[in-house]
């Protein structure tokens, strides 16, 4: 884990993962998500998405770039040099400057950062900010029954989306320190999640945990979410089933060359004994719950 004192915190995953109970949690610990706000129009409460104007901000972007949030494929090549990315990196710099400064502990909220995470980085270095980054996985299964209810998405579109979103911001924790939870965890037992945060990036809440911990249990609840994976198979559109979870999450961080995973996903080995040693020899850092082992 990084030493350096963490000044931000920054929170991402797939679409759909259940990224706004943290939201919530975090905020009435006193961070400070600026204009960010919780879209109520979600299919689930818990799994409703912060929006706001770090989300405007990579909208344009991907607007300009020609790209969508639910495209599969890369970014363009060398998309961080282009005029889009130089005026997105205005954009954040005044955002950080308007809405954050010297105002405590702030963070941001964005399933777009998964992609877009490098775009931040020269922002930050050049702000001298240290971020926390707080990773929420859901089990693809739910997140795919999800996105398809609310925009309509096919299976195998959520699924490789999964994939691909989860790879890239992997990729780039490895550059900063890092939590990794669950969405069930976070529903299950969200004190335990706010103490390890608290914890491991060595954080003090303006609101402590045991003045907030009532308020956090009414805003999260296990009944809230819809979509649940209870062990067995599971079945995509087309009645195709799949039981491990394991090889999805060994394509995410064994470290492959870039698109090796995509291309080479129907022969890929799906060894959970490979993937934890891998994980513990080559991503140190890397803390699976308890919650998702028993996906693998």
């Amino acid at each position: 884990m990084n030493d350096k004192k963490i000044d931000c915190l920054i929170l991402t995953g797939m679409h759909q993962s259940g990224i706004s109970p943290l939201v919530q949690c975090l905020t009435l610990m006193g961070v400070d998500f600026g204009q960010n706000r919780l879209n109520k129009n979600a299919d689930d409460a818990v799994e409703s998405t912060a929006i706001g104007d770090v989300t405007m901000v990579h909208d344009i972007l991907l607007r300009d770039l020609g790209c969508r949030w639910d495209m599969v494929g890369a970014l363009p090549e060398d998309w961080l040099d282009t005029k889009a990315a130089a005026h997105a990196k205005k954009r954040i710099v005044h955002l950080i400057e308007d809405q954050f400064q010297n105002n405590g502990l702030w963070a941001v909220a964005d399933p777009r950062l998964c992609r877009l995470l490098p775009l931040w980085k020269p922002v930050l270095q050049e702000k001298g900010l240290n971020p926390g980054i707080i990773l929420t996985i859901r089990h693809p299964w739910e997140v795919a029954q999800s996105l398809n209810k609310n925009s309509g998405m096919d299976f195998k579109q959520s699924h490789l989306l999964w994939l691909a979103m989860n790879k890239e911001v992997f990729d780039f924790c490895q550059q900063y320190a890092y939590i990794v939870n669950t969405f069930d965890q976070m529903l299950a037992d969200p004190a335990a999640i706010l103490r390890d945060i608290g914890e491991q990036f060595g954080l003090t809440f303006s609101n402590p945990l045991q003045q907030q911990i009532h308020h956090i249990l009414d805003v999260v609840r296990p009944e809230f979410k819809h979509h649940n994976r209870r062990g067995g198979t599971q079945s995509d559109s087309n009645g195709k089933s799949y039981s491990s979870f394991g090889f999805m999450i060994k394509l995410t961080v064994t470290g492959l060359p870039q698109n090796y995973w995509l291309r080479n996903l129907p022969r890929m080995p799906m060894s959970t004994g490979l993937l934890k040693m891998q994980c513990r020899q080559g991503y140190t850092r890397i803390h699976f719950p308890v919650s998702m082992k028993t996906w693998l």
